[in-house]
């Protein structure tokens, strides 16, 4: 998977954007987190699905903390329905998938992804 990064208007932002489809990892956040010090920017824009948005979050703050800070979002046409997420088989795979991922994260991750 690809990742796009863009100064913005502001010179202490910089803009990192990773596929839907790509889960966040230890490597990619750290490799964020250490281009934005190099650069001085202070903030990171991580656009995600809805269902991962805060597996997203708990990852970048046991891993990075607080410098730079994530700003974690969805992205708008994604059809996630977190109310009713029992309702359709791929919604209720990406819940279980989430909360292991929490899971981990909150252990101090035990657990390593698989080799792609």
């Amino acid at each position: 998977m690809k990742k796009f990064c863009w100064p913005s208007k502001s010179p202490r932002m910089r803009f990192e954007s990773w596929s839907a489809l790509a889960r966040i990892r230890r490597k990619r956040c750290s490799k964020s987190a250490k281009s934005c010090r190099r650069n001085d920017s202070h903030n990171v824009i991580v656009i995600t699905s809805k269902a991962h948005t805060r597996r997203v979050r708990t990852i970048w703050k046991k891993l990075v903390g607080s410098d730079p800070r994530a700003i974690v979002r969805f992205a708008s046409d994604d059809p996630y329905d977190g109310a009713h997420w029992w309702r359709h088989t791929h919604d209720a795979l990406d819940n279980v998938r989430e909360y292991l991922g929490l899971l981990n994260a909150w252990a101090g991750f035990p657990l390593r992804p698989s080799q792609d």
